[in-house]
């Protein structure tokens, strides 16, 4: 994982930990993710980046 990856996955991190959802956790309505560009795109493109990864199935 590179440096602006971990930046952004510690930032999500503790925003979702407000609403008790982890990233890779293990319970059911935790968030898996399965390619770390996931992060750059919510970056440059908010939501359309997260639904569009969504539909990739990152």
């Amino acid at each position: 994982m590179n440096m602006l990856n971990k930046i952004l996955l510690d930032k999500y991190s503790e925003i979702l930990e407000g609403v008790d959802i982890e990233i890779n956790g293990s319970r059911p309505w935790d968030l898996q993710v399965y390619n770390q560009d996931l992060y750059k795109s919510i970056l440059f493109n908010g939501s359309l980046g997260f639904g569009e990864s969504y539909m990739k199935g990152w």
